[in-house]
């Protein structure tokens, strides 16, 4: 029977044979069949650039995205989120953790700024072509083909958007200064 480790080489294979789909799914397998903290750390670390290849969003800019792949591409942002989490917490304080700070500093330094990519899209108005925040509300009832290795961070993430949604309905509305002060 395949180990998470045995997973892991199959997923890094198949990435520099640049068959990504089948190195996601490897990855994914490696992810939920729970490694160690070393292999899981590479794992995280082998399934955002397999995610990144696949749909090529080094060559492209983020406006140009499709919902559906800014989904994947948060996906690539909570492979980094858990590839630093691991690390802070099941390596850092181990003899391993030296060999791995220049990677861990990286993905530290990619979560400054990937979260920016595909914030907004390019749409018509009238005939001429214009910048838009993209919705994310459009982007939340996605149903992306699922990776069991990030079903439940998904899952937590979608509760948290959907109850800071249903928070600001419930604000009372805005009055403006004048109206506070003087009435109506």
């Amino acid at each position: 029977m395949p180990t998470a480790r045995d997973y892991l080489e199959e997923g890094a294979r198949l990435r520099k044979l640049g068959d990504n789909d089948r190195a996601i799914a490897a990855y994914d397998t490696c992810l939920s069949s729970s490694p160690d903290p070393v292999t899981e750390m590479i794992a995280w670390d082998g399934l955002g650039p397999a995610i990144m290849f696949k749909f090529m969003f080094m060559e492209r800019k983020g406006e140009t995205i499709t919902n559906e792949e800014f989904g994947w591409h948060h996906r690539i942002f909570m492979c980094l989120q858990n590839q630093v989490r691991v690390f802070d917490e099941r390596i850092a304080h181990t003899q391993a953790a030296s060999n791995y700070i220049r990677p861990i500093e990286g993905a530290r330094d990619q979560l400054k700024t990937i979260y920016m990519y595909g914030g907004s899209v390019l749409c018509k108005v009238g005939g001429t072509w214009t910048q838009r925040l993209r919705d994310l509300g459009e982007c939340a009832n996605l149903a992306l083909p699922p990776l069991r290795c990030l079903a439940q961070q998904e899952a937590d993430d979608m509760a948290k958007w959907r109850q800071s949604q249903a928070a600001s309905e419930k604000k009372p509305e805005k009055r403006g200064f004048f109206k506070s002060l003087f009435g109506d």
